[in-house]
């Protein structure tokens, strides 16, 4: 993709490339129809295992799409939960009852509990969210983005896998 990964803009310190908050946004929202799209948008259910920035490569008009399907799992879309023989994920990304059965079962809410960590990493302004140039007017909208983007990441990256919300309803928020 043209504009590299995701991990261009979030995760390469100084090398960074700073985007303004709009386009943060559209970005995320963007990350989420895709994820919100493997889980229900086709005849089987797909798990990731693997969202995290590098896997979110930006095309030409900064729209984002996820690759790398390595991990990735397929089951019925009527099926709750998945087995897995071994872990997958990247540590910094992975949720916890993968690591851990005895925390929940494994399904979907995986990968939401790596968008949660995703946003948070975003919202926190780790790395890159440096001053820049911003097509948010008003400080006080940067705020409210920050925020939201903060309180939707908590919700996605509590404990519980059976306290995250979908993607649909992170889409709402």
């Amino acid at each position: 993709m043209s504009n590299g990964s995701l991990n261009r803009y979030i995760s390469e310190g100084e090398k960074a490339v700073s985007l303004d908050w709009g386009m943060k946004s559209k970005l995320i929202v963007g990350v989420a129809r895709s994820i919100e799209y493997l889980h229900g948008g086709c005849d089987m259910k797909i798990l990731h295992f693997d969202i995290k920035p590098h896997n979110i490569l930006v095309n030409e008009n900064f729209v984002p799409k996820i690759s790398d399907f390595g991990l990735a799992k397929l089951y019925p879309t009527d099926k709750e939960s998945v087995t897995l023989t071994t872990a997958r994920s990247t540590i910094g990304f992975v949720a916890p009852e993968i690591i851990d059965t005895s925390i929940g079962r494994v399904s979907h809410k995986a990968d939401v509990y790596s968008f949660g960590i995703l946003l948070m990493e975003i919202a926190g302004g780790i790395a890159n969210f440096k001053a820049g140039i911003n097509n948010v007017d008003d400080e006080n909208e940067i705020g409210k983005i920050q925020e939201k983007m903060a309180i939707v990441g908590l919700w996605c990256t509590r404990t519980n896998p059976d306290e995250h919300p979908t993607m649909s309803k992170v889409l709402e928020m």
